[in-house]
């Protein structure tokens, strides 16, 4: 029976934060207002007004999640993380969302005419489970943050400033004035709001755990599937016993909760997939035997490693699933689609092994001449590296 004689090699670092910050949502409400009672309630004045007053509350909310990630990452930084980039973080992870704008009329004295204030409430969304993402950034990347925070910051003050200094020296201006400086503050309210470009975040990936086996070899009486439960029974190096009876159609669940794995099975016909627990959630097998390896992230993305080996010594081949944030599967790396496209149809290759590491995931390989596994041509990696905005795995090969 074939033999696996390469376990993954596993080089694991910071990732101090996945298995603690667990996915839960926080809101934080802001209340702002914006008194118009220097000119007449005209559609654009109106919502100039309604724009400064959602700005107030905006603030208000930041502030408010700001204490909460201060919290957070003292208690799991012992206070290292700085005041300004807490602020940034705020910033770029924060959704803005039941936003409602509400007028109320007064009689203004200080202009002795009728006035109107509008009031903004709103809530700040925050997804406790991304905090672990901006704490994994490097240097760079968070200067970058806090440079942009700062630059949001300055802006918002200077249409606040601005608008309430238009308050207090309204009745020494021409109406042609007034509306002058309130479309200068529409203008800044504008580049405040112009989209931000977005930065990738690394995916971490935690050390794969074995959590199961799978041989859809025919052995005596069936094939065999090993779940979660077994996964210390899986001898190394592999022997294979069967405990599905052959000509049986199913579904196996791999391992328990949220992320479970599952293998539908239909021996008789020979058919096997890889997925959801629906069949139309699954990728055929493309190996008929081999392990399978969960993977943690950072993200909502759980991945899953299936290494299969063949006779030849340390010749794997490597598929990786992805169960994305909505329950779906996807499929992310097959090292025999990648043997295609680099390498044509040679047969003179093999992987070697499979790491995760920091934000990379690295499958070694070689290639050899003539069908001599000791005359070796060339030797390299492939380098796969999480796209956020594309929202997959980015290829390169190098060449050692």
């Amino acid at each position: 029976m074939k033999k696996f004689l390469v376990m993954l090699a596993i080089i694991f670092a910071g990732n101090i934060f996945a298995s603690n910050v667990h996915a839960e949502i926080k809101n934080y409400a802001g209340r702002g207002a914006a008194l118009l009672d220097f000119t007449d309630e005209k559609p654009e004045y109106v919502e100039t007004a309604k724009n400064v007053a959602k700005l107030r509350a905006i603030k208000k909310a930041f502030e408010r999640a700001g204490f909460f990630i201060l919290s957070f990452t003292s208690e799991t930084l012992h206070g290292k993380t700085t005041d300004e980039y807490i602020s940034a973080i705020v910033r770029d992870m924060a959704t803005i969302e039941g936003e409602e704008i509400k007028k109320y009329y007064f009689n203004s004295e200080e202009y002795n005419r009728p006035g109107y204030i509008y009031e903004a409430n709103l809530i700040a969304k925050i997804d406790t489970e991304k905090i672990a993402k901006y704490l994994q950034l490097d240097a760079t990347e968070k200067q970058k943050l806090i440079e942009r925070d700062k630059t949001a910051k300055k802006n918002f003050e200077e249409i606040d400033n601005d608008f309430e200094n238009l308050r207090k020296t309204a009745d020494k201006k021409t109406p042609a004035q007034i509306k002058t400086e309130l479309e200068k503050i529409d203008s800044k309210i504008s580049g405040q709001n112009k989209p931000v470009e977005q930065k990738n975040i690394p995916m971490i990936f935690s050390q794969p755990q074995k959590i199961g086996l799978f041989c859809f070899i025919n052995l005596r009486d069936g094939i065999e599937i090993l779940d979660e439960s077994h996964k210390n029974e899986i001898p190394n190096p592999i022997s294979f016993r069967a405990n599905i009876p052959y000509g049986t159609k199913g579904v196996k669940q791999v391992n328990n909760g949220e992320d479970a794995l599952y293998i539908h099975y239909d021996s008789k016909n020979h058919k096997y997939f890889f997925g959801g627990k629906e069949i139309n959630d699954t990728f055929e097998a493309r190996f008929v035997e081999g392990l399978i390896y969960k993977i943690s992230t950072n993200s909502k993305i759980t991945l899953y490693c299936i290494e299969s080996g063949y006779d030849i010594p340390e010749d794997d081949q490597y598929t990786v699933y992805g169960k994305r944030a909505d329950g779906k599967f996807v499929k992310y790396i097959d090292t025999i689609d990648i043997a295609k496209k680099y390498f044509g149809n040679e047969f003179g290759y093999w992987f070697e092994k499979i790491t995760f590491k920091n934000d990379l995931i690295i499958i070694e390989y070689r290639r050899f001449s003539n069908n001599n596994f000791n005359n070796i041509t060339e030797r390299g990696e492939f380098r796969f590296k999480w796209d956020d905005a594309a929202q997959w795995f980015g290829i390169e090969k190098v060449t050692y």
